[in-house]
């Protein structure tokens, strides 16, 4: 029996090559039509599929490979004298080397290409499936050296193979989905990743991990940064950056967001980009040193001078003026990136999801920026312009920090935080404390409902002028009263308000 090889791809990268050195190692080409043209142009003998029986069909590519006769040569045991004696009988010969792949968006292709990728991984012991044109010079090299394709290349091979197919029928899945307009959270929950590289460890150095993106994701993400000046980012970084870029998607007006470990050094916000830096490094309620800036605004010179005075492991911007990344260029420590769009308005992520043992929790990603409209004032005084955009400051920085917290903010700057804590009332000391007697005329921002009259007395003593708070608490009128009684300005979120 001669040996032979079925191709039917949809990436063509390196694949005429692949076919005539097969062909020049003893191999019979099996072709689809897909591919027959370029088989043609570069001289490569092969049978074409839908003729290779005398079948023939005008449903063309859809159908040509989906032949009784081809599935049998693919799947017949080697090993057993009686398949190998069906296959005599009736005229047919194995195949010894599928090599096809998948046009992400051809469904109606893929019915055919994804069976027999199928079909080849479930007698992997004899056949070798080739998905990946990085896999050619693999198979090539061991037919030239040993005759024929290992064992432990046809198991790998058929394990990526298998991935492959897995990952192009959840892809599918997720467009019927969206066409459909099917249920946020299905029954069968699939996602599916492209890997970018491995990374040298974890969060701890004995961990090892790797760096994943999402398929056809154009957004200002992570995956599409690009490097200007610097290393690849690391585990630390990428967790560090998609902190801040998610933090700096809350804001329309310009903005820096440099962001430590778990929580932000500074937020600001100005009428352009050097004047949302100054506001964001001003108060230094933490030091900046190894932080991660974030802005959705042009470097500009001036900006860069300011940038170069701070020790901050990496800068990430829309783009660099020529004049500014010429002098950010001479910085030896700091690492700068681009990221698409001026990492404004994403819509990529729509799940978020945390494994557990045995399992995963999975909620929806608010995506929901608070704006004028979205707040309400409960108290008789009311608050000013510069007063509602620092409620507005404060408010959407509080959604990105961890439960029962508090954020201060005074002309455009976010003054000082407290997060995390049992008690809210410990994270607005920590918040007070923090901003180091700056807080006369500020407004504290709490991601809950306030119910302890305590809160305000806090607030009052700091000389605070503005409270925003999700409201829902029982006492809720009994806060309001108090606030009146007091002078202090509160508001509440509308959509916990108009619940009650």
């Amino acid at each position: 029996m001669k040996n032979r090889v079925l191709i039917r791809v949809s990436d063509t990268v390196k694949l005429a090559d692949f076919a005539r050195q097969l062909n020049e190692h003893g191999f019979e080409v099996l072709c689809s039509r897909l591919n027959s043209e370029l088989l043609d142009d570069n001289g490569i003998e092969y049978t074409m599929l839908e003729t290779a029986m005398g079948y023939n069909t005008k449903l063309g590519v859809v159908t040509e490979a989906m032949q009784n006769w081809i599935y049998a040569g693919i799947l017949a045991d080697r090993t057993s004298p009686e398949q190998i004696a069906d296959l005599k009988e009736n005229n047919i010969e194995p195949i010894d080397i599928v090599c096809v792949n998948i046009n992400d968006y051809d469904l109606k292709n893929d019915v055919s290409a994804i069976s027999l990728i199928k079909a080849a991984v479930s007698n992997v012991n004899d056949v070798t499936v080739v998905v990946d044109f990085r896999d050619y010079d693999r198979v090539l090299q061991e037919i030239k050296e040993k005759g024929e394709v290992s064992h432990t290349t046809k198991m790998e091979l058929g394990v990526k193979a298998m991935e492959y197919i897995v990952h192009k029928e959840i892809l599918h899945t997720q467009m019927l989905r969206k066409r459909a307009g099917t249920e946020l959270f299905p029954k069968y929950l699939n996602f599916t990743y492209e890997k970018v590289r491995n990374l040298s460890q974890g969060e701890n150095t004995k961990q090892s991990a790797a760096y994943y993106k999402e398929i056809n994701n154009i957004e200002p993400t992570i995956p599409n940064l690009k490097r200007i000046k610097g290393e690849d980012l690391e585990f630390k970084d990428i967790a560090k950056i998609n902190n801040a870029i998610e933090l700096i998607y809350e804001f329309d007006e310009t903005a820096v967001v440099i962001m430590g470990k778990v929580l932000p050094f500074g937020v600001g916000t100005g009428e352009d980009l050097y004047e949302a830096y100054v506001n964001c490094i001003r108060y230094e309620f933490y030091s900046a040193a190894g932080g991660v800036a974030v802005m959705n605004a042009p470097v500009t010179r001036k900006v860069a001078l300011e940038i170069i005075k701070t020790d901050l492991a990496a800068v990430i911007a829309p783009s660099y003026e020529e004049d500014a990344l010429e002098l950010l260029m001479q910085t030896k420590n700091i690492n700068f990136y681009e990221i698409l769009g001026g990492a404004q308005h994403v819509t990529a992520r729509t799940l978020d999801l945390k494994t557990i043992s045995g399992g995963a929790l999975v909620q929806s990603v608010d995506r929901k920026t608070i704006g004028r409209n979205d707040i309400i004032c409960v108290t008789e005084k009311t608050a000013e312009d510069r007063q509602i955009n620092d409620m507005l400051l404060a408010i959407r920085t509080a959604k990105h920090l961890k439960t029962r917290c508090c954020v201060v903010a005074k002309g455009n700057q976010v003054i000082s935080m407290g997060s995390g804590e049992n008690n809210v009332s410990v994270a607005q000391q920590i918040a007070l404390n923090g901003a180091a007697g700056k807080t006369t005329g500020s407004t504290l921002a709490f991601d809950g409902a306030i119910n302890d009259i305590k809160i305000i007395d806090a607030a009052i003593e700091a000389s605070a002028s503005v409270i925003i708070q999700s409201g829902g608490a029982e006492n809720d009128q009994q806060i309001i009263d108090y606030c009146n009684e007091n002078s202090m300005i509160m508001y509440f979120t509308k959509n916990v308000y108009n619940k009650m």
